[in-house]
Protein backbone atom coordinates (compact mmCIF):
# COMPACT_ATOMS: atom_id res chain seq x y z
CA UNK A 1 0.00 0.00 0.00
CA UNK A 2 1.18 3.59 -0.89
CA UNK A 3 0.75 6.48 1.59
CA UNK A 4 1.76 10.17 -0.03
CA UNK A 5 3.74 8.17 -2.78
CA UNK A 6 5.79 5.63 -0.76
CA UNK A 7 4.96 2.34 0.40
CA UNK A 8 3.62 1.86 3.63
CA UNK A 9 5.28 -0.69 7.03
CA UNK A 10 1.79 -2.48 6.65
CA UNK A 11 2.18 -4.66 9.60
CA UNK A 12 3.94 -4.67 12.59
CA UNK A 13 4.05 -5.97 16.17
CA UNK A 14 4.64 -5.07 19.74
CA UNK A 15 4.44 -5.99 23.34
CA UNK A 16 1.29 -4.51 25.14
CA UNK A 17 3.68 -2.58 27.39
CA UNK A 18 5.43 -1.42 24.61
CA UNK A 19 2.85 0.27 23.20
CA UNK A 20 2.87 2.77 26.39
CA UNK A 21 5.78 3.27 25.67
CA UNK A 22 5.56 4.50 22.17
CA UNK A 23 2.59 6.72 23.12
CA UNK A 24 4.07 8.51 26.10
CA UNK A 25 7.06 9.30 23.96
CA UNK A 26 4.85 10.61 21.17
CA UNK A 27 2.81 12.40 23.98
CA UNK A 28 -0.53 11.48 21.72
CA UNK A 29 -3.96 10.39 24.23
CA UNK A 30 -3.50 7.08 26.12
CA UNK A 31 -7.00 5.79 24.62
CA UNK A 32 -6.22 2.20 23.03
CA UNK A 33 -9.49 0.40 24.12
CA UNK A 34 -10.35 -2.57 24.56
CA UNK A 35 -6.31 -3.59 24.48
CA UNK A 36 -4.76 -4.18 28.04
CA UNK A 37 -1.95 -2.55 28.13
CA UNK A 38 0.07 -1.75 31.24
CA UNK A 39 2.51 0.83 32.53
CA UNK A 40 5.84 -0.93 33.30
CA UNK A 41 8.10 0.83 36.21
CA UNK A 42 7.27 3.30 39.28
CA UNK A 43 10.29 4.25 40.33
CA UNK A 44 12.12 6.45 38.04
CA UNK A 45 15.21 4.49 37.38
CA UNK A 46 12.76 1.20 37.10
CA UNK A 47 10.85 3.25 34.72
CA UNK A 48 13.92 4.68 32.83
CA UNK A 49 15.49 1.15 32.10
CA UNK A 50 11.67 -0.26 31.00
CA UNK A 51 11.49 2.70 28.47
CA UNK A 52 15.38 1.85 26.86
CA UNK A 53 14.48 -2.14 26.85
CA UNK A 54 11.55 -1.59 25.27
CA UNK A 55 13.45 1.08 23.13
CA UNK A 56 15.78 -1.59 22.05
CA UNK A 57 13.76 -4.47 21.18
CA UNK A 58 11.32 -1.68 18.97
CA UNK A 59 15.04 -0.69 16.77
CA UNK A 60 15.79 -4.42 16.32
CA UNK A 61 11.87 -4.59 14.58
CA UNK A 62 12.76 -1.52 12.72
CA UNK A 63 10.60 0.78 14.26
CA UNK A 64 13.23 2.92 15.84
CA UNK A 65 15.97 4.15 14.66
CA UNK A 66 17.73 5.16 18.22
CA UNK A 67 16.39 8.73 17.57
CA UNK A 68 12.68 8.83 16.49
CA UNK A 69 10.13 5.80 15.24
CA UNK A 70 9.43 5.26 12.27
CA UNK A 71 7.18 7.18 10.33
CA UNK A 72 4.88 5.29 8.92
CA UNK A 73 4.49 3.13 12.77
CA UNK A 74 4.76 7.53 14.04
CA UNK A 75 1.27 8.15 11.18
CA UNK A 76 -0.35 4.73 12.46
CA UNK A 77 -0.17 5.43 15.86
CA UNK A 78 -1.46 9.16 15.52
CA UNK A 79 -4.75 7.49 13.97
CA UNK A 80 -4.80 5.10 16.16
CA UNK A 81 -5.26 7.12 19.55
CA UNK A 82 -7.06 9.95 17.86
CA UNK A 83 -9.31 8.25 15.57
CA UNK A 84 -12.55 10.34 13.85
CA UNK A 85 -14.14 6.65 14.19
CA UNK A 86 -13.16 3.98 16.63
CA UNK A 87 -14.75 -0.02 16.63
CA UNK A 88 -13.95 -1.82 19.80
CA UNK A 89 -13.80 -5.81 19.37
CA UNK A 90 -13.89 -8.17 22.26
CA UNK A 91 -14.85 -11.74 21.77
CA UNK A 92 -14.58 -14.62 24.03
CA UNK A 93 -14.24 -18.60 22.74
CA UNK A 94 -13.79 -22.01 23.90
CA UNK A 95 -10.12 -22.28 22.56
CA UNK A 96 -6.84 -20.77 23.15
CA UNK A 97 -6.95 -17.58 22.97
CA UNK A 98 -9.56 -17.71 25.37
CA UNK A 99 -10.04 -13.66 24.41
CA UNK A 100 -9.42 -11.96 21.57
CA UNK A 101 -9.48 -8.06 21.67
CA UNK A 102 -9.51 -5.84 18.69
CA UNK A 103 -9.62 -2.05 17.49
CA UNK A 104 -10.22 -0.60 14.37
CA UNK A 105 -9.41 3.26 14.11
CA UNK A 106 -10.04 5.84 10.89
CA UNK A 107 -9.66 9.04 9.48
CA UNK A 108 -9.74 9.76 6.12
CA UNK A 109 -6.60 8.77 4.96
CA UNK A 110 -5.36 6.11 6.82
CA UNK A 111 -7.42 3.14 8.88
CA UNK A 112 -5.20 0.75 11.57
CA UNK A 113 -6.77 -2.56 12.67
CA UNK A 114 -4.75 -4.18 15.87
CA UNK A 115 -5.09 -7.20 17.45
CA UNK A 116 -4.21 -8.31 20.81
CA UNK A 117 -3.72 -12.20 21.98
CA UNK A 118 -2.17 -12.48 24.88
CA UNK A 119 0.96 -9.85 25.64
CA UNK A 120 1.34 -8.73 21.88
CA UNK A 121 -0.48 -6.46 19.56
CA UNK A 122 -0.41 -6.72 15.84
CA UNK A 123 -1.25 -3.83 14.06
CA UNK A 124 -1.93 -3.62 10.54
CA UNK A 125 -2.11 -0.06 8.55
CA UNK A 126 -4.94 0.03 5.65
CA UNK A 127 -6.80 1.91 3.07
CA UNK A 128 -9.98 3.18 5.54
CA UNK A 129 -12.44 1.43 2.64
CA UNK A 130 -10.33 -2.00 3.94
CA UNK A 131 -10.83 -1.71 7.71
CA UNK A 132 -14.59 -3.26 7.67
CA UNK A 133 -13.53 -6.57 6.28
CA UNK A 134 -10.34 -6.70 7.84
CA UNK A 135 -12.04 -6.22 11.26
CA UNK A 136 -14.53 -9.16 10.22
CA UNK A 137 -11.70 -11.68 9.54
CA UNK A 138 -11.54 -11.70 13.22
CA UNK A 139 -14.76 -13.78 13.32
CA UNK A 140 -14.69 -17.28 12.52
CA UNK A 141 -16.63 -18.17 9.57
CA UNK A 142 -20.03 -20.16 10.70
CA UNK A 143 -22.84 -20.71 8.22
CA UNK A 144 -26.47 -19.74 9.37
CA UNK A 145 -27.97 -21.21 12.40
CA UNK A 146 -31.14 -22.75 11.25
CA UNK A 147 -33.60 -20.15 12.84
CA UNK A 148 -36.13 -17.53 11.93
CA UNK A 149 -35.76 -13.73 12.37
CA UNK A 150 -36.87 -13.13 15.21
CA UNK A 151 -37.03 -9.50 17.92
CA UNK A 152 -38.18 -8.95 21.54
CA UNK A 153 -39.21 -5.96 22.86
CA UNK A 154 -36.19 -4.99 25.60
CA UNK A 155 -37.31 -1.49 26.48
CA UNK A 156 -40.80 1.06 26.15
CA UNK A 157 -43.74 2.47 27.59
CA UNK A 158 -45.04 -0.93 29.20
CA UNK A 159 -41.84 -2.16 29.86
CA UNK A 160 -39.25 -1.17 33.04
CA UNK A 161 -35.63 -1.86 33.05
CA UNK A 162 -36.16 -5.03 34.93
CA UNK A 163 -38.37 -6.55 32.39
CA UNK A 164 -36.08 -5.64 29.64
CA UNK A 165 -33.14 -7.51 31.43
CA UNK A 166 -35.07 -11.07 32.64
CA UNK A 167 -37.04 -10.90 28.92
CA UNK A 168 -33.44 -12.04 27.06
CA UNK A 169 -32.26 -14.02 29.87
CA UNK A 170 -34.99 -16.31 30.58
CA UNK A 171 -35.57 -18.93 28.48
CA UNK A 172 -37.66 -18.98 25.28
CA UNK A 173 -41.13 -19.21 25.76
CA UNK A 174 -41.07 -18.32 29.52
CA UNK A 175 -42.52 -14.66 28.44
CA UNK A 176 -44.60 -13.48 25.38
CA UNK A 177 -42.50 -12.90 22.54
CA UNK A 178 -40.38 -15.37 23.39
CA UNK A 179 -41.18 -18.28 22.23
CA UNK A 180 -39.37 -17.79 19.05
CA UNK A 181 -36.06 -17.60 20.54
CA UNK A 182 -36.05 -21.57 21.27
CA UNK A 183 -33.93 -22.34 18.13
CA UNK A 184 -31.05 -19.64 19.10
CA UNK A 185 -30.70 -21.82 22.29
CA UNK A 186 -30.88 -25.09 20.95
CA UNK A 187 -26.89 -25.28 20.33
CA UNK A 188 -24.09 -24.33 22.88
CA UNK A 189 -22.13 -21.19 22.05
CA UNK A 190 -18.79 -21.51 21.62
CA UNK A 191 -17.14 -18.25 20.09
CA UNK A 192 -19.14 -15.29 20.86
CA UNK A 193 -18.44 -11.37 21.02
CA UNK A 194 -19.17 -7.95 20.00
CA UNK A 195 -18.67 -4.81 17.76
CA UNK A 196 -18.99 -1.47 19.32
CA UNK A 197 -18.79 1.49 16.98
CA UNK A 198 -17.86 5.27 17.74
CA UNK A 199 -17.91 8.47 15.90
CA UNK A 200 -16.21 11.52 16.86
CA UNK A 201 -18.71 14.55 17.46
CA UNK A 202 -17.85 17.97 18.34
CA UNK A 203 -14.38 16.28 19.74
CA UNK A 204 -15.68 13.72 21.63
CA UNK A 205 -16.25 9.57 20.58
CA UNK A 206 -19.76 8.86 20.72
CA UNK A 207 -21.52 5.77 20.88
CA UNK A 208 -23.01 4.43 17.38
CA UNK A 209 -24.48 1.04 17.72
CA UNK A 210 -23.38 -2.16 18.31
CA UNK A 211 -23.73 -5.71 17.20
CA UNK A 212 -23.12 -9.28 19.02
CA UNK A 213 -22.23 -12.34 17.66
CA UNK A 214 -22.94 -15.90 18.48
CA UNK A 215 -21.15 -19.23 16.90
CA UNK A 216 -21.69 -22.95 17.53
CA UNK A 217 -21.83 -25.71 15.46
CA UNK A 218 -25.82 -25.04 15.42
CA UNK A 219 -24.26 -22.09 12.97
CA UNK A 220 -24.07 -18.43 14.23
CA UNK A 221 -26.03 -15.50 14.35
CA UNK A 222 -26.37 -11.61 15.58
CA UNK A 223 -27.73 -9.87 18.31
CA UNK A 224 -28.62 -6.22 17.62
CA UNK A 225 -30.29 -3.14 19.25
CA UNK A 226 -33.11 -1.35 17.39
CA UNK A 227 -34.76 2.01 18.71
CA UNK A 228 -38.01 2.97 17.50
CA UNK A 229 -41.05 5.34 18.41
CA UNK A 230 -42.43 2.38 20.43
CA UNK A 231 -39.51 1.19 21.82
CA UNK A 232 -36.26 -0.51 21.79
CA UNK A 233 -36.09 -4.08 20.28
CA UNK A 234 -33.66 -6.84 20.49
CA UNK A 235 -33.21 -8.23 16.81
CA UNK A 236 -31.86 -12.14 16.60
CA UNK A 237 -30.82 -12.72 12.71
CA UNK A 238 -29.11 -15.69 11.83
CA UNK A 239 -26.09 -15.26 9.33
CA UNK A 240 -22.77 -15.51 8.48
CA UNK A 241 -21.58 -13.22 11.00
CA UNK A 242 -18.45 -12.07 9.58
CA UNK A 243 -20.04 -11.20 6.23
CA UNK A 244 -23.41 -9.27 8.71
CA UNK A 245 -20.56 -7.32 10.83
CA UNK A 246 -18.39 -6.60 7.54
CA UNK A 247 -21.35 -4.54 5.53
CA UNK A 248 -23.05 -3.14 9.01
CA UNK A 249 -19.49 -1.65 9.52
CA UNK A 250 -19.40 -0.52 5.73
CA UNK A 251 -23.12 1.18 5.80
CA UNK A 252 -22.77 2.74 9.42
CA UNK A 253 -19.42 4.29 7.63
CA UNK A 254 -20.55 4.86 4.97
CA UNK A 255 -23.67 7.08 6.31
CA UNK A 256 -21.38 8.90 9.12
CA UNK A 257 -20.50 10.40 5.40
CA UNK A 258 -15.97 10.65 5.25
CA UNK A 259 -14.84 7.24 4.19
CA UNK A 260 -17.04 6.05 1.13
CA UNK A 261 -15.94 2.53 2.40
Amino acid sequence: MRHGGRVLVEKFSVLATDVEVIVADSGRPRDWLPHRVEHVGTAVAERDAYVAEARARLRADGLHDGTRYDDDVDAGFAVWTDPDAVVVVRGTQSMDPPQVLGRGALKPHLAVCSVQSAEMIDFELLPPAELPAALASMVPEYPPIDAQPHSVQIAGPDRDDDDAETSVKQSAGSRPGTEGLAPYSAWPVTVNGGFELYFKDRGRLTHAGTVQFFLGDGGGYIARERTTAAGTWLDFRPCVARQYLAQWLRDEIADYGRYGA
